[in-house]
């Protein structure tokens, strides 16, 4: 009998959405289930068994993991590799190495020319995996039946990657980082208003915002956090520079006093004065 090794609840979604994602394990081989929450999810369930197959004729550099009708919902093949997402945060240090991933990338998992249909909405690096010299999208769950902006693709991209990766602030800013690609700050607050609208379709209104709430990022400014850590290295540094010298006189002292048997006596000492200071106290 297969063993669920790995759950994901999609519960505050839309009744229509309401999934969950599984990794079953069966007599050493693994494999990934879509399976609806309720009967109103059945539906998107049912629609992915052959979206892999329409979605590869608009992206032919993209390998999509088949899925296949089971009793319990839409089957996938386990696959294991490094994610691109992981990959550019692993290998892009700069900002200029983070363009140029980040152009390779565009070249790979978004449709060239203009929109076409489908389109994956779920471009998210997390989902694309490198296995060997291939990109293979491990998912397909939102896909739309109309024509939409590639600009708002690579946005969607971008603006997940850094709420993966805040500190990719330190090399670029969001919003340079579309400029980049010719995304203008009119076009982000478009595209802003867009994902909105996509949120509120998937969850609802409430849903939308419970769900978000979870995932906010506090604004960090880096210069400012890197300065104020450079100044608490040095001054911890200075510290134990005084106490290194304090303890190695001490050490001289407790030497000398042994010698001489008078550190019992100053144990004692030192015992005496703290009940002194706590009789003053109260």
């Amino acid at each position: 009998m297969a063993e669920i090794i790995y759950a994901k609840y999609n519960k505050l979604r839309r009744k229509a959405f309401r999934i969950c994602t599984v990794i079953c394990e069966e007599r050493g081989e693994r494999w990934v289930e879509k399976r609806a929450l309720c009967p109103e999810a059945e539906e998107h369930i049912a629609r992915m068994v052959d979206m892999g197959a329409r979605l590869k004729a608009v992206y032919p550099k993209i390998d999509f993991v088949p899925a296949r009708k089971v009793e319990t919902g839409v089957r996938f093949d386990y696959l294991t590799g490094v994610t691109v997402d992981s990959r550019i945060a692993q290998t892009a240090k700069t900002a200029k190495a983070l363009k140029r991933e980040f152009a390779e990338v565009f070249r790979w998992i978004l449709p060239s020319g203009k929109s076409k249909v489908p389109v994956d909405l779920d471009c998210n690096l997390d989902n694309f995996l490198i296995v060997g010299d291939r990109i293979v999208c491990l998912d397909y769950e939102w896909v739309a039946e109309s024509e939409v902006p590639v600009d708002f693709l690579k946005y969607r991209v971008i603006n997940y990657y850094y709420g993966a990766h805040p500190e990719t602030v330190r090399l670029i800013s969001e919003a340079d980082l579309l400029a980049e690609f010719k995304i203008s700050a009119e076009d982000q607050a478009c595209f802003k208003a867009m994902e909105k609208e996509f949120q509120k379709y998937v969850f609802g209104e409430e849903e939308n915002a419970r769900y978000t709430d979870n995932y906010r990022l506090p604004i960090i400014d880096f210069d400012r956090m890197v300065k104020e850590q450079k100044e608490e290295i040095r001054r911890l540094r200075e510290e134990n520079t005084e106490l290194q010298k304090v303890v190695g006189h001490y050490s001289q002292v407790e030497g000398k006093l042994r010698k001489i048997g008078l550190w019992q006596l100053l144990q004692a000492g030192q015992k005496i004065g703290r009940k002194v200071k706590t009789l003053i106290k109260k």
